[in-house]
């Protein structure tokens, strides 16, 4: 039975209601009404078509860091209607992941140690290439050059500045020229007609090297350049004008003057000091 007051469930014998102590007694129990129920379809019912779309996954996978700070890099990817390239020393510090670059890792270190001989060696070679040899041949051939073409402005560059000043002291005492400029134009421009009385039309001077040494000054002995050379007794005098430069060159070339005409060939030694950065002809050729 149901208690009429609070609702509560309670046996059908019971006299009070446990729950609020109403006396059951005095009330009539509540007829129950019959509910008809209803018939319940109790199949499931079908499945909807999944139709939401699924998105496509983009999103790039970033490749996991490896121990000591280096991570694998892409390949590059070039964009349409181009090639892609590489510099392959750019793209190796790319890989490097200086934030948690270790410098104590063993692989790391050895990275380094790699990376500072490569330096070295590339610095070497720069140095030589602007230095040494190369250099000094390459001012020759500049000087041959102008010597066949009467470049005035091409010689006085490629002399000392020096001997260019001593040319002024000179020029201020002889008064047979106002100025060097002037020295240079008059007894360089005009070597195109002596070329041309001399041997001919189409004059081309050749140079050829036959041995190149260069010193520094300071212990620098005429002995050594007589064996370096094969010649009997350098000049003392030449050695000491040479001495006023900390590093020198000496070329020993055979000359090849050809044209229409005539043509001649003769060997001579063409000394080049370094100033400013540059070689220079400190004694070229006799014209």
């Amino acid at each position: 039975m149901i208690c009429p007051k609070c609702g509560a469930q309670l046996p059908d014998d019971s006299v009070f209601c446990a729950t609020c102590g109403a006396n059951l007694s005095e009330t009539p129990a509540p007829e129950v009404q019959n509910v008809p129920v209803q018939n319940v379809n109790t199949e499931p019912a079908p499945a909807e078509p999944f139709t939401q779309p699924v998105e496509p996954f983009a999103q790039p996978v970033e490749p996991p860091v490896q121990q000591g700070g280096f991570a694998p890099a892409p390949a590059p990817v070039a964009a349409a209607g181009t090639v892609a390239s590489s510099n392959p020393v750019t793209d190796f510090f790319k890989k490097v992941d200086f934030k948690n670059f270790d410098i104590k890792n063993t692989a790391n270190l050895v990275v380094i140690i790699i990376a500072v001989v490569a330096l070295i060696i590339c610095g070497s070679i720069i140095g030589k290439v602007a230095n040494g040899k190369p250099a000094v041949k390459r001012s020759v051939n500049s000087y041959v050059t102008a010597i066949e073409k009467g470049n005035y402005k091409k010689i006085k560059s490629l002399t000392p500045e020096k001997q260019l000043e001593d040319m002024e002291d000179w020029i201020d005492d002889s008064e047979e020229y106002d100025d060097v400029d002037e020295y240079f134009e008059e007894e360089f421009s005009e070597l195109p007609d002596y070329w041309e009385d001399e041997y001919g039309d189409n004059i081309k001077i050749k140079v050829e090297f036959n041995n190149v040494k260069i010193y520094k000054t300071k212990n620098l002995k005429s002995s050594t350049i007589e064996d370096d050379f094969d010649v009997d007794e350098f000049s003392k005098s030449e050695l000491k004008g040479l001495k006023k430069y900390k590093k020198v060159a000496i070329a020993d070339v055979t000359v090849t003057i050809e044209g229409d005409d005539d043509d001649d060939e003769s060997d001579t030694m063409i000394y080049l000091v370094r100033e400013g950065g540059k070689w220079k002809i400190y004694s070229g050729l006799y014209v």
